[in-house]
């Protein structure tokens, strides 16, 4: 941690130092992929099991609550994805059609515009 992270993150943390997955607590590595004054998003991953979490921070009135969810994401997965443009109703809309109709496969192949 730097001088910069915000002290409810810092304090947060604890939540996200036992492993759901093995349950072994302090074997975890931390990364704070984004935070704010209010908020952070980590990702953790556990060096007993090597399970992989994304964790949800935010600050409240009472303390800290956390939202955390087990995945298969690598440091690096989440942080590509995290740079990653947001899908649009557009976008939904195009897979909808794209996955519906009878030619799904040929439009999976077809080469990309230039």
């Amino acid at each position: 941690m730097n001088t910069s992270t915000p002290k409810f993150l810092v304090e947060g943390l604890r939540l996200v130092s036992v492993c759901p997955a093995c349950k072994k607590d302090g074997k975890t590595n931390v990364h704070i992929l984004k935070s704010d004054r209010q908020t952070g998003l980590v990702h953790v991953t556990c060096q007993t099991c090597s399970h992989t979490m994304m964790a949800f921070l935010e600050q409240q009135r009472g303390g800290v609550s956390c939202v955390g969810l087990i995945t298969d994401l690598s440091l690096q997965d989440a942080r590509y994805f995290l740079d990653r443009q947001c899908l649009t109703a557009d976008d939904v809309l195009l897979a909808h059609e794209t996955l519906t109709t009878g030619d799904f496969l040929n439009t999976l192949l077809k080469p990309p515009c230039s």
